[in-house]
């Protein structure tokens, strides 16, 4: 296990989490500070996820021209550019300071209900790529996934009526910094945790039955134990700070970028990367089951590879 999270950990990740954590560091070490101009942790969120887009270009295109799916194309673009475009769009209202006298206190709160909105969707997006590749793990237990599918409509639910609830009953000061929030948010950070949690026992409990049956070495499945943990930890991390400074009201727009981008483009990776099978092994595969054949990337892709070049 140790030795998939070493290979398997993107190199930039701890990028994402170091400006997440000063972000979230920076909010909380001095209400003061949420007033200020412009602070360091819009900079520094805005500036991973900008490095992020520009050093992955060629991955994108890679990735939208070799996948036939729409939806996986669509999934890609919203979790790729709407953090991103949330991110920057949110820098020049603070570069005159946070204080806004021609805003009244229902102003504020539909400011900071459109913000939280725009991060649940994103969220919500990106638990549907996770989705999929339990899907992937999973596809030939069918009451699992249906009970899967019960749990992820039943917190897309729960979230949308928290923060119906919530809204009129968030105070906010004359700055439009959050002054009280409802005990019922609590509920809101909690929920997208529980489900996450769900999803990454899943995971961790295919990746042990495949080491029991002498498979978990292939690369598919040191792939999907090696996301499924960092992503995990790093949206738990997030998500985590969240709920513990609320009172903040930015939320993780690096991180779930990062992260859905990641899930979908890691296994195209995989599948690009995997040399053919010579024919006669692949004719005995079509009559001899072989335990791995369980997770099926193609069921996730349908891809045209290149045969100029290899995939990124």
């Amino acid at each position: 296990m140790a030795d998939v999270l070493r290979h398997g950990l993107p190199s930039d990740v701890r990028l994402a989490l170091q400006a997440q954590a000063v972000s979230y560091s920076d909010s909380a070490s001095d209400s003061c500070l949420a007033r200020a101009p412009l602070t360091f942790r819009e900079v520094a969120s805005a500036a991973v996820i900008t490095y992020d887009v520009i050093t992955t270009v060629s991955d994108q295109i890679d990735f939208l021209q070799s996948i036939d799916r729409t939806y996986l194309r669509i999934g890609y673009v919203l979790v790729r550019y709407l953090p991103w475009l949330a991110q920057l769009g949110f820098l020049p209202l603070d570069v005159n300071g946070s204080e806004r006298p021609h805003w009244s206190g229902t102003d504020c709160r539909v400011w900071g209900g459109m913000q939280v909105s725009v991060m649940q969707f994103m969220i919500t997006t990106v638990d549907a790529i996770q989705m999929l590749r339990i899907y992937v793990l999973l596809r030939r237990h069918t009451y699992l996934l249906f009970a899967l599918y019960v749990i992820y409509a039943a917190e897309v639910l729960i979230v949308c009526v928290i923060l119906g609830v919530s809204f009129h009953h968030t105070g906010v000061d004359i700055d439009c910094v959050v002054t009280r929030l409802p005990r019922l948010m609590m509920a809101y950070w909690l929920t997208p945790l529980v489900f996450q949690t769900i999803l990454f026992v899943l995971t961790l409990y295919k990746f042990i039955i495949a080491c029991r049956n002498g498979w978990g070495h292939k690369p598919v499945m040191k792939l999907f134990i090696a996301d499924g943990t960092w992503a995990f930890m790093i949206l738990f991390f997030s998500m985590l700070l969240n709920f513990v400074l609320s009172y903040t009201q930015h939320g993780p727009y690096a991180v779930i970028s990062f992260r859905g981008t990641r899930l979908l483009n890691n296994p195209r990776r995989v599948l690009c990367s995997s040399e053919p099978e010579p024919e006669s092994e692949m004719s005995q595969a079509a009559t001899i089951p072989k335990p791995g054949a369980e997770v099926e990337l193609d069921t996730l892709f349908d891809m045209r590879i290149p045969t100029l070049r290899p995939c990124a």
